[in-house]
């Protein structure tokens, strides 16, 4: 009673590995002969997927009058190698009866259902009981990727670049104390200034109105004049690179013509992973970019080291010396409101004008139109209220009347 003991069995030798003529004389045992391949089944109820590609399979030997034992259990041989090595068996009993025997790393499969409906042999040169997921199970396994556009397979990320080119960001100038105060521009107005500056357009008198139209920017000349008062024009930068000194408190923009030298090296940098580089001014100054976090500017770098001053620090693009930036006035004015000082050109305690006191009213209504008024702000119900000063006394006791006399 039960299944025959694998060792205790008389099974042939393997054909793997022998010729029709080989097994013959081998005394008979099996009846060979060779047919075309047949695609093994990719899936459980054996249809082969469109998208499986076809291997190039040989000859395969179909082996006839190979009868699995009469028992009812299942049953899995595999006959070890020709020098007599043990063979290792195993039983299960999922209502089919599969053999796979293996012969020095070549495998012979025999599916075999209950009433041994066929028998298939592949051709994978030493291969074990195959996993899931694997080409001769057909289990696991998706749509194999396809090359895209570009050439490469679907899936596959490109390499990116490491060197991304920094945004630039309008800055304009103006006098505080005597010092001069470089200020960026809202994010709206920049973005409209990098745009006429890119459209390739004659800009010599083409003026583009800034600051809620209070200011229009020249960009040929580089100026920014005022429109309803009068004030004298100011300067203006596109700024990339920014540099700050131990007693400064926020950060001076380089030129154009120096911030594009320093971008060429930083490129070159990134691009080379080869950094130290030097960006030497005719003055003798200095600008080292150890790495992308820590570039300094020398002002005395042939001096000894006692005797020269603290470096400045080096920053790239507005996001790690401006913060956030303003994004801009709403477009729509709902009131307008004129201003008018008194007797003398001062205006409060500090002694300021006109212009400088109007503009901290409209930095307040802006404020409170973020605070109080969001939503319908954000909804484009309201808009805003605009401020603009009247300065009759430079008018009144200027030189060009001279009533004062």
């Amino acid at each position: 009673g039960g299944p025959p003991s694998v060792r205790n069995m008389d099974r042939p030798p393997s054909p793997a590995h022998g010729t029709g003529d080989e097994l013959q004389s081998t005394g008979g045992a099996l009846d060979v002969d060779t047919k075309p391949p047949e695609l093994l089944p990719a899936t459980m109820d054996g249809q082969v997927p469109p998208w499986q590609p076809t291997l190039p399979v040989p000859a395969v030997t179909w082996m006839r009058n190979v009868q699995p034992p009469a028992s009812a259990a299942c049953w899995e041989a595999a006959v070890g190698q020709e020098t007599g090595m043990a063979a290792g068996s195993e039983v299960r009993r999922e209502g089919s009866v599969s053999h796979r025997v293996q012969r020095e790393g070549d495998a012979v499969g025999i599916s075999q259902s209950d009433h041994l409906q066929r028998q298939t042999c592949p051709q994978a040169a030493g291969a074990q009981q195959e996993p899931s997921g694997t080409l001769g199970s057909g289990e696991g396994q998706g749509r194999p990727s396809l090359p895209g556009p570009d050439g490469e397979a679907a899936g596959v990320k490109p390499v990116q670049n490491p060197y991304q080119a920094v945004l630039p960001h309008w800055f304009y100038c103006k006098e505080e104390d005597a010092k001069p105060v470089w200020t960026p521009f809202s994010k709206m107005d920049s973005d409209t200034l990098e745009a006429w500056h890119c459209s390739g357009l004659d800009l010599e008198n083409v003026p583009v109105p800034t600051d809620g139209g209070r200011f229009d920017v020249f960009l040929a000349r580089r100026t920014r004049q005022a429109v309803y008062w009068q004030e004298a024009p100011s300067q203006v930068r596109r700024c990339t690179w920014f540099c700050k000194s131990e007693k400064d408190s926020r950060y001076t923009p380089y030129s154009e013509e120096l911030s594009e030298l320093i971008e060429e090296t930083y490129k070159e940098a990134v691009l080379t992973n080869e950094w130290n580089k030097k960006v030497e001014f005719a003055t003798g100054e200095v600008i080292i970019l150890h790495n992308p976090k820590l570039m300094m500017h020398f002002q005395e770098w042939n001096t000894i080291a006692s005797d020269q001053s603290k470096p400045w620090t080096v920053k790239r693009g507005t996001e790690q010396t401006y913060g956030d930036i303003f994004f801009g006035e709403p477009v729509t004015v709902d009131h307008l409101v004129f201003m008018v000082h008194g007797i003398g050109p001062a205006c409060d305690i500090r002694f300021r004008s006109i212009i400088q006191c109007v503009n901290d009213f409209r930095n307040a209504a802006l404020s409170l139109l973020q605070t109080h008024f969001r939503k319908a702000q954000d909804e484009q119900k309201v808009g805003r209220v605009e401020f603009l000063p009247v300065n009759w006394y430079c008018t009144l006791h200027g030189d060009a009347t001279g009533v004062d006399e």
